[in-house]
């Protein structure tokens, strides 16, 4: 059969990942009060300082729904830290937040009793982009067949590559994304035991809007909206892209057969595999690069925001202001509702196609 050859090769697995960690401090009766004032038309500016003396967040922007009437304002917190300094928040390293976990999907119903048996129903998505969201997002569509649903996410971010997946699947499937949480009635899906609310597998819950994150990979599943919704006090953030390339070292043998007087490899097979680090880099490729300004330019979205996310260190993170969100086209409407999610949203003529009569003991 010929010689043996052991030799010794390397392995280069590249990961393009998006992630980041924030502490968003929030203070719900502040931001109710500057909603309450605000909806008369024109949002004044509000201000909270803490003991230490912080300075006030200040907001000041036209409160109106379409993206044409917003004036260029950013949300902020309103415990007294103030407005971040042009508009680029530092991570905490130290700090775990709650919604670094893998993303999951739920169909939701809205909880308002007041619109059945007709209700507005959408799909949750929470956490943090993995390789294995597009999947779990596919099978969640499939589950729903051709129902079109609204997609309501909250994330800090995750693998590119999942992002730019999930989009491709999202678009395709003409679905509307909003930037916005679920408030589940009950238990959360994730939780042990806890089963869906209703006859067709949706949970009861509602929506939530103000100041919900859209960091990082998270805006590139935004981007591939049919219509892409956000509050004004949303968090919406851009930063560069790292790549992660885990080097590994191989030891394979090659099976040799003299044919002719000449050597010919018939069989090789790995004997080992063992990491030998990573190299962690934030420069992007020119491929990389035409594949994501062909990518913005078929959600319809200005790819000159690939510039601004790529001028952003990736430790740092660009909080977008509205008058940027719609000079990018990344949001095609501002509003201070939920729209497609609201409890009376299913009285509109004609009714949305995320309207479901349950006709029969809905509740289960």
């Amino acid at each position: 059969m010929g010689t043996v050859k052991i030799a010794l090769g390397v392995s280069y697995r590249p990961v393009r990942h998006m992630s980041f960690r924030y502490i968003l401090l929030l203070i719900a009766s502040a931001i109710s009060l500057l909603l309450a004032s605000g909806r008369s038309g024109e949002a004044q500016q509000q201000g909270a300082s803490d003991s230490a003396g912080n300075a006030p967040c200040q907001i000041s922007c036209i409160w109106a729904s379409g993206v044409g009437a917003v004036e260029d304002c950013i949300p902020c917190s309103t415990a007294g830290f103030g407005l971040p300094s042009a508009q680029e928040i530092q991570t905490d390293p130290s700090y775990e937040e709650p919604l670094d976990q893998p993303m999951q999907f739920a169909t939701v119903r809205n909880v308002a009793s007041a619109c059945e048996p007709i209700c507005a129903e959408w799909i949750s998505a929470s956490g943090r982009i993995t390789s294995d969201t597009p999947e779990q997002l596919r099978k969640i569509l499939k589950r729903l067949e051709k129902r079109r649903l609204p997609i309501v996410i909250q994330s800090i971010g995750g693998n590119l590559d999942a992002a730019l997946s999930m989009g491709k699947t999202i678009r395709a499937n003409k679905l509307d994304v909003i930037v916005g949480a679920t408030i589940y009635e009950g238990c959360n899906p994730d939780q042990k035991g806890c089963k869906p609310s209703f006859a067709d597998g949706s949970y009861a819950g509602a929506s939530d809007f103000r100041g919900v994150q859209c960091f990082s990979a998270c805006t590139y599943v935004l981007a591939a909206g049919k219509n892409r919704v956000a509050n004004i006090l949303s968090w919406i953030g851009v930063h560069q892209i790292t790549t992660t390339t885990t080097v590994d070292t191989v030891v394979y043998e090659t099976q040799y057969r003299t044919v002719n007087g000449k050597k010919k490899a018939v069989g090789r097979r790995v004997v080992s595999r063992t990491p030998n680090g990573t190299v962690v880099t934030t420069k992007i490729s020119k491929t990389l690069r035409k594949e994501l300004v062909a990518y913005f330019n078929d959600m319809g979205v200005d790819p000159a925001i690939l510039d601004k996310m790529l001028a952003v260190p990736a430790k740092d993170m660009a909080v977008l202001t509205n008058k940027e969100l719609v000079q990018f086209k990344l949001i095609t409407d501002m509003a201070d509702k939920g729209t497609l999610t609201d409890g009376d949203v299913c009285n509109r003529d004609p009714r949305p196609d995320n309207c479901l009569e349950l006709r029969t003991n809905a509740k289960i």
